[in-house]
């Protein structure tokens, strides 16, 4: 809850607003950008889950890699990410994420891809080469909108500015996909499944990570992306992911109260597309920062 736009307010209240217990306003005021001199007013109606304001535009051939680590047993696993399609009605597949072991083929990779032709989201786990996986068709799910293209014209269900906020998670303990895959659009889950495969995940290095982009360089489209976050041994709940959602409000997995677990978040802030997590580190990334 946002504190008070006027009256009194006290250190008390701004310690209890962000969830601290430092006494000192200077590292309060700090510690949520503001500037010297940090004066109590500064707190006026601020509330410590603040929309972020920027996010990264993606142009055709533009995309995010990066070397890092993450556990190579199957563990499970979840992901959230908001995206703005502004990609054309007639382009191919696009790989939304990928972690993998770098190994230079089509085997051990961690995606989530939306396959154009037949207008599903896969959500796949790959060992070698064996499949653990779910395709959603998008025209047959309301959650999506029951749209027929997924593309800069056809966003389906977005929020003011246009992106969707996408989210999924991974047990691996389940033999039927079925009930290992989950799949959300908006904070509402996928119902409707077209395939499935039910290969047991196995273990595989996962040392790269691709955002807009196939481990070879292919599959890059035009599109934006905000607040990237990946756990692994965490599964979020129904609950969790509506927080992520927030009600069409871009928030950090942070400022949702999901850090545990989190292995990989960026929120484009800085101005650079960077790991705040410190487990991966960046390759190579083009683009361009754009703001709400």
């Amino acid at each position: 809850m946002a504190l008070q736009s006027s009256g009194a307010i006290s250190i008390d209240d701004i310690r209890t607003e962000l969830g601290v217990t430092t006494g000192s306003l200077n590292t309060l005021s700090n510690s949520v950008g503001f500037s010297t001199p940090h004066s109590m007013s500064e707190f006026y109606g601020y509330t410590s889950s603040v929309p972020n304001d920027l996010y990264w535009d993606f142009a055709e051939g533009q995309a995010v890699s990066f070397s890092g680590s993450a556990p190579t047993a199957p563990t499970d696993f979840s992901f959230s990410f908001w995206i703005r399609p502004e990609w054309a009605n007639s382009d191919t597949n696009v790989l939304l994420f990928e972690i993998n072991a770098n190994n230079g083929n089509n085997s051990d990779r961690l995606m989530l891809i939306y396959d154009f032709g037949f207008n599903r989201l896969v959500l796949r786990n790959r060992s070698g080469t064996s499949n653990y996986h779910i395709n959603w068709a998008l025209n047959q799910n309301s959650a999506a909108g029951n749209i027929s293209r997924w593309h800069s014209g056809s966003r389906g269900p977005v929020n003011s500015d246009g992106f969707a906020h996408i989210a999924g998670t991974m047990d691996p303990t389940q033999s039927l996909a079925r009930n290992g895959l989950k799949l959300y659009w908006n904070g509402v889950a996928f119902g409707t499944t077209i395939t499935e495969s039910n290969s047991a995940p196995s273990s595989f290095s996962k040392t790269h990570m691709y955002i807009n982009q196939a481990f070879n360089g292919n599959g890059d489209r035009d599109a934006s992306y905000d607040n990237i976050a990946f756990w692994f041994n965490r599964l979020l709940t129904s609950s969790e992911v509506g927080t992520l959602y927030n009600g069409g409000t871009p928030i950090t997995a942070t400022d949702a109260g999901l850090s545990t677990g989190l292995n990989f978040q960026a929120d484009m802030e800085s101005g650079t597309f960077a790991d705040l997590t410190g487990n991966w580190s960046s390759i190579s990334s083009t683009g361009q920062s754009g703001s709400y």
